[in-house]
């Protein structure tokens, strides 16, 4: 749209909420369970875990399907990789609150979440398989494309911070 002035007045809220969203889901899904199960099961084990319960936590967000729930979970790796690494809960936090609010400033719905900003239109394709449909992105094959991207980016710096092997 051509009126971004709802959009720009809806920006700093938007973003006080998202970062309180993604502060809560870090906290119950990573931080303190996932440091203690890690401890007690290994950091593998306890990844798959809580991901996959992150996963099925978002299962009752309105618009949800199976390719947008294995992302959610799927995030969950990404995120907890991130947390495991010198990064800490920082950096899980700022991932999960920079996805969210990236995909809600150009209205995307936020795993069917929508946050209706102003002047700002997010249309879906005809194949939600592709770009999640009215879930949003992280329901379709980009999204999965994307959050295997950042997984890759933690993954790759590995190779380039020989340091980070012994984290």
């Amino acid at each position: 749209g051509a009126d971004w002035t709802g959009t720009l007045g809806m920006a700093a809220p938007l973003a006080v909420g998202l970062l309180l969203a993604a502060l809560f889901e870090e906290l119950l899904f990573r931080g303190f369970p996932l440091r203690q199960l890690g401890d007690a099961v290994g950091r593998w084990p306890a990844t798959l875990v809580l991901a996959g319960a992150f996963g099925i936590a978002h299962t009752w967000n309105e618009h949800a399907a199976a390719l947008g729930v294995v992302n959610i979970a799927l995030a969950g790796v990404w995120v907890s990789l991130a947390f495991f690494s010198l990064g800490g809960m920082a950096l899980a936090w700022g991932i999960h609150f920079g996805w969210n609010f990236g995909l809600a400033l150009f209205n995307a719905p936020v795993s069917g979440i929508s946050v209706g900003l102003a002047g700002v239109v997010y249309r879906p394709g005809p194949h939600a398989w592709i770009d999640g449909g009215a879930f949003g992105p992280e329901g379709g094959i980009v999204g999965t494309v994307m959050i295997c991207a950042g997984i890759a980016a933690l993954v790759g710096r590995r190779f380039f911070e020989p340091r980070l092997w012994v984290t």
